[in-house]
């Protein structure tokens, strides 16, 4: 299908590369430029352009098409112009074109070029086509910019329209996209952040905001690190803004409870300097079980950033991790000024004072086909630089042409605003890694996967999720760091999500602008939550994990509530991979596993709840409450993930009488006993089984057998013997003897069983009392006549079960074989070849296998045996030949056999009589019982005409032949009587 396209219109460009405009919609068309050309000076540049849209792209992704361009007269571009003005419900697809930085120049009617003191970029023209009803009919509101680039990249530009999506959702508490809901007063701080202070080392309840875990590069889900789960996390003094270091973070692998996550101390030590920080990026496991974090060098006052990498040495226990050395810690990456922003470039473009923003940070690994990258955060350098321009380029603002113009006035008319749009350049940038992975170093520099270019310097937190084969990549942003006006601006917070088939791009905005979660909390609210960040379930291929920390640093949520990390939630994405959705599943704070349990009910809100009660709940001055009441009975304690038994919040230990039976409660931790026998303090010891609740009966706990009565009271009075099941060992059954498991054989339901520690045997051989025994499929003692491993023996029938000897004979042994029967032959337990005599007949064997029919060799004769498996004798008709086995029981082949055969193997007709001469059948006249008789082929024929020897002959409906006079068919015919036969 071709669509005519007309362009019009122009753009702003600096640097080589070909760039695709995608329209989202239910349809979808792109475009590649094929042909580049520039204007010089006053040279204004128009096109008409053939649109062929290749179906053979994947679905999944937005189809690339190729541009053949031409130049059409002036009048059609004024006419395609105007119609490009008007439309204010088509979508607009942009198709840029490239041109060297050195040699471009602007050409514009109504303003002069301008020029960045840092840069010698300028502007090149470029052309806007809009779709015909019949495509953008179809179509949504946006378009989606994205660059092909020289590098293989495609960088996809982040529009003002995707971020009014955000802004709008956040107005519309789109549930979608909004963070759920948390119950304010159930959020605790972070016990393992009460911990020595990185710069000090005061003890002190740190803040804790971005936080990452320890991943598989690969896959992206939570390592599970010698059974542990790591997390690094950035953390702090309240009271001290320039106190930020980086800290670690363990717990056992899948523990969900936050009392339990414990600070194994600063990554980087003790005595840090408040003008060296590290800021947030990501970890993961090295093939020499070393772990690699990377993460950002960050020199204050100015905010110097820089990628970083150090390799950690780690020593663990059966309750400890810890870091033992820190190897190669070094910078690897600083901007490069062609595509990202260096240092330089930002302080020779004004530094802060001109509103712009400086970013280099939040380095996030993923290894794809055994290389690994690193995206980040970025700004883009002189291939797409910052521009005063930004506001008049039509492209950056991604909506109709109504919108875009609404957007720009707006942008126009608010100062911090249009200041912002000449500065922001905001990128996810990408790396690949060389090297060692231990001491790695970069290895190549991609154009950059994201650009916000005219829309906002501050898209944080790159991260990149593989998932179906596809790649998600997500950041976070804050409205009030874009041009795009908020109705709060104290609610502004989103993360923004695209999604591809190529590491490389291009990446397509997820749900049609990009707008994935969207924050629902003032600033100061104790769960507004930001640094969203997105790993996939192990174990689901359509969910996502999202983390967060609550973002009220320096207590400004009251004093003593700290940031700290929130309740975790769940992202569902789409069964066609490019819409997601919000669940309202509220996970224990700061966990990264999921367990497939749902929510925390304790920490799911409302929008009531979501802001501080002072309602009591959970642990309050040592004691537990529930909706502001003392727990009383029994109680989940979700910072523990733990259930309690409770008096007036207090947690009680020991035997305790509840719920119509006994539980008991462990003196230290309090938690319910499950699995486990203890003692009261009574001396007697009892049984709690997996539900916590008091057993009796005979059983096994830990491999050891013990009498807990049936009287229900429960004390264990000994040990038991017998078979009996390991309550503790998904009730397996074991035999024991006096508690412990026995080894040996034990009658058992009118058999005898073979036990290994108490573990029953089957399918094998067994010796005791210096005898062999074999125990079957079933574990029972077999005995008669058994194959075993295509061998025979013989355990007898007298009750023994011990092995007699090896077996011969003629067996049914369909464990050897099922061929014919199943019935075999074996000589001392071997299976036999040749020929065996059984049941007045010889039958014939190879590898114990009866034969059926076929011939054999043996003694230097030839025999043939039938479907039965007997031999044969006598004369036989076998493959149409007849031969002759004699008939004195020697069953070997005599010779072929001749004459007047009753052979109906060879043929049915007319009786089934039919002659052989040499075995073979016999065409012509034969002579038998005092007449001659007519075959073909060896099949006698009854009535009809022959010819032989010249003359005709005639046979009658017993195929006998005639003679004398006779009347054929009405006719007489003389035959003579001279016993010649032949028609006179």
């Amino acid at each position: 299908m071709r669509k005519k396209l007309y362009k019009a219109g122009k753009i702003w460009v600096a640097g080589a590369a070909t760039v695709v405009a995608i329209s989202m919609g239910v349809s979808s068309v792109s475009a590649d430029t094929v042909g580049n050309t520039t204007t010089t000076d006053t040279e204004t540049l128009s096109k008409t352009t053939d649109v062929n849209t290749d179906t053979t792209a994947p679905s999944d992704v937005n189809q690339e098409t190729t541009v053949n361009s031409t130049t059409p007269d002036a009048t059609k571009n004024e006419a395609n112009q105007e119609k490009a003005t008007d439309s204010t419900t088509k979508t607009v697809d942009t198709n840029k074109e490239t041109i060297d930085d050195k040699d471009a120049t602007s050409v514009d009617d109504t303003k002069s070029a301008t020029t960045d003191a840092t840069t010698d970029d300028k502007k090149a023209t470029t052309s806007v086509v809009t779709l015909d009803d019949s495509v953008s009919k179809d179509l949504n509101s946006k378009t989606t910019l994205v660059t092909k680039n020289d590098d293989g990249t495609s960088t996809t530009n982040m529009t003002y329209a995707n971020l009014k999506d955000v802004a709008d959702n956040i107005a519309n508490l789109n549930s979608d996209t909004s963070v759920p809901y948390f119950n304010a007063d159930a959020i605790k701080n972070l016990p393992a952040m009460a911990t020595a202070d990185a710069q000090d080392g005061a003890v002190q309840d740190l803040d804790v905001w971005d936080s990452w875990a320890l991943q598989d590069a690969k896959t992206g889900v939570t390592a599970n690190y010698h059974g542990y789960n790591i997390v690094f996390a950035l953390a702090g003094s309240p009271k001290d803004d320039n106190d930020q270091h980086i800290y670690m973070l363990y717990t056992k692998n899948g523990d969900t409870a936050i009392n339990n996550w414990k600070n194994a101390g600063p990554v980087f030590g003790f005595n840090a300097l408040w003008d060296k920080q590290q800021w947030s990026g990501s970890a993961t496991v090295n093939d020499d079980d070393s772990i690699q974090l990377f993460y950002t060098k960050t020199d204050q006052p100015r905010t110097v950033q820089r990628l970083s990498t150090a390799n950690l040495s780690m020593a663990y226990t059966d309750n400890e991790v810890r870091v033992t050395k820190v190897n190669n810690d070094h910078e690897l990456f600083t901007g490069d000024e062609e595509h990202y922003q260096t240092l330089q470039q930002w302080i020779d473009a004004g530094y802060y004072d001109t509103g712009d923003n400086f970013t280099l940070r939040d380095p996030h690994v993923i290894e794809v086909n055994g290389e690994r990258y690193l995206a980040f955060e970025s700004n883009t350098g002189t291939e797409n630089y910052q521009s005063d321009d930004a506001v008049d380029n039509m492209d950056y603002y991604g909506g109709t042409d109504e919108f875009n113009q609404t957007a720009r006035e707006t942008t126009l008319a608010n100062a911090a605003k249009l200041k912002l749009s000449k500065k922001a350049n905001g990128a996810i940038g990408l790396v690949k890694l060389t090297g060692q992975q231990n001491n790695p170093t970069i290895g190549q520099i991609y154009s950059p996967l994201l650009a916000a270019n005219g829309i906002t310097d501050e898209i944080e937190r790159a991260n990149i999720v593989p998932l179906n084969g596809k790649y998600y990549l997500f950041t976070d942003t804050r409205l009030s760091k874009s041009v795009v006006p908020t109705v709060d601006p104290d609610i502004n917070v989103g993360m923004m999500g695209y999604v591809s088939n190529s590491l490389m791009g291009p990446y397509t905005p997820l749900n049609g602008s990009g707008s994935v979660i969207t924050g629902t909390q003032l600033a100061e609210s104790r769960t507004d939550t930001y640094s969203y960040y997105a790993v996939p379930v192990e174990g689901h291929n359509d969910l996502l994990l999202i983390t967060s920390y609550m973002s009220n640093r320096a207590e400004k949520a009251g004093i003593g509530l700290n940031s700290t990390v929130a309740p975790s939630f769940l992202v569902q994405v789409g069964a066609d991979g490019k819409t997601t959705k919000v669940l309202d599943t509220v996970l224990s704070q700061g966990t990264w596993t999921y367990n497939g349990k749902g929510s925390v009910s304790e920490l799911v809100g409302t929008k009531e709840t979501s802001n501080l009660t002072g309602k009591k709940i959970g642990w309050v001055d040592n004691k537990f409450y529930v909706n502001d009441q003392v727990a009383n009975g029994y109680q989940y304690d979700y910072t523990n993930d733990a259930n309690y038994l409770f008096k007036d919040g207090v947690r009680q230990s020991g035997v305790q009488a509840y719920d119509d039976t006994y539980y008991y409660f462990d003196p230290v931790t309090y938690k319910r006993v499950e699995n486990d026998i203890r003692k009261a303090t009574w001396g007697l010891e009892y049984y709690f089984g997996n539900d916590g609740r008091i057993q009796q009966g005979q059983f096994a706990v830990n491999g050891v057998a013990y009498d807990f009565g049936n009287d229900k009271t429960y004390a264990k009075r000994g040990f038991a013997s017998g078979y009996l099941q390991d309550v503790t060992d998904n009730n397996q059954w074991y035999w024991f003897e006096n508690g412990s498991k026995y080894t040996g054989f034990r009658y058992y339901q009118n058999t005898y069983y073979f036990f290994e520690s108490g573990q029953r045997q089957e399918n094998k051989w067994e010796t005791a009392w210096g005898m062999k025994y074999y125990v079957g499929t079933d574990g029972r003692a077999v005995q008669g006549i058994q194959i075993i491993d295509g061998q025979a023996y013989d355990f007898g029938t007298n009750g023994t079960f011990n092995l007699k000897g090896t077996a011969s004979g003629y067996l049914y042994s369909p464990s050897l074989s099922t061929a014919n029967g199943g019935y075999n032959w074996f000589e001392n337990g071997k299976p036999y070849t040749g020929f065996r005599y059984y049941e007045g007949t010889y039958y014939w064997f190879v590898n114990g296998v009866r034969q059926n029919a076929g011939w054999r060799e043996a003694w230097g004769m030839k025999y043939y045996t039938d479907a039965s498996g007997r031999a044969l004798q006598g004369i036989q008709i076998i493959d149409g030949q007849a031969y002759d086995f004699g008939t004195n029981g020697t069953y070997n082949l005599k010779s072929a056999a001749s004459g007047y055969l009753y052979s109906p193997s060879y043929s049915k007709a007319n009786g089934g009589y039919n002659w052989f001469e040499d075995g073979k059948p016999y065409t012509g006249f034969r002579y038998y019982m005092g007449t001659y008789y007519w075959f073909v082929n060896g099949v006698r024929q009854n009535a009809g005409w022959r010819e032989a020897w010249g003359k005709k002959y005639y046979t009658d409906a017993n195929g006998r032949a005639l003679q004398g006079i006779q009347t054929i068919d009405g006719r007489q015919y003389n035959f003579g009587n001279d016993g010649t036969y032949y028609l006179r």
